[in-house]
């Protein structure tokens, strides 16, 4: 492990905004953790705009917000793959800079940013709690960040601070009195 703090190993990753969005995977999901996931996801903010995704047996377009349950709707087949901007997500009173959601396959959500100058200590922290959360839900999931259409890239800096991070959290929950 690094002595150096966990979002300081990754700042260059959030730091510069080259007018990219790069991506965080999650994948090997099971069909329950993709919907757990996402309603978790979706129950600290709001969908962004109006979305649509394209519905199968109707063979059109339609709002997301009309789904009661758009990953469901997603692994029942009823809807094709749908991304939409985080809206307020908020994580330990930290307001976090946008990012999208996709579900990209039954197995896999992506999430997308845009670097600059919102991320900061707090708001990197408070994004590697996020993952630290998807992660508590999906113990098995494979985590990575990439660049953006450089799915198959992992950065291995990204990886080695969120094991960091993720093990710093677990000991520090482990050591709190009950």
């Amino acid at each position: 492990m690094s002595s150096m703090s966990p979002w300081l190993q990754i700042a260059h990753l959030f730091d510069r905004d080259d007018g990219s969005l790069p991506d965080v995977f999650v994948d090997n999901l099971s069909s329950e953790q993709l919907v757990k996931i996402y309603g978790w996801v979706m129950s600290q903010c709001v969908v962004l705009g109006n979305p649509s995704t394209w519905h199968v047996a109707e063979e059109k377009d339609i709002a997301l917000k009309a789904i009661s349950d758009p990953a469901k709707a997603f692994l029942d087949g009823e809807i094709k793959t749908f991304r939409h901007g985080l809206g307020g997500l908020t994580i330990n009173g930290c307001v976090l800079p946008l990012l999208t959601i996709s579900l990209e396959t039954p197995t896999c959500i992506s999430f997308d940013y845009r670097s600059g100058s919102e991320w900061n200590e707090r708001t990197i922290t408070a994004f590697l709690q996020f993952v630290f959360g998807i992660r508590e839900q999906a113990p098995n999931a494979r985590i990575w960040r990439t660049d953006e259409g450089a799915w198959d890239r992992p950065s291995s800096k990204f990886t080695a601070a969120l094991k960091q991070f993720e093990a710093e959290t677990k000991g520090s929950v482990a050591q709190r009195p009950r």
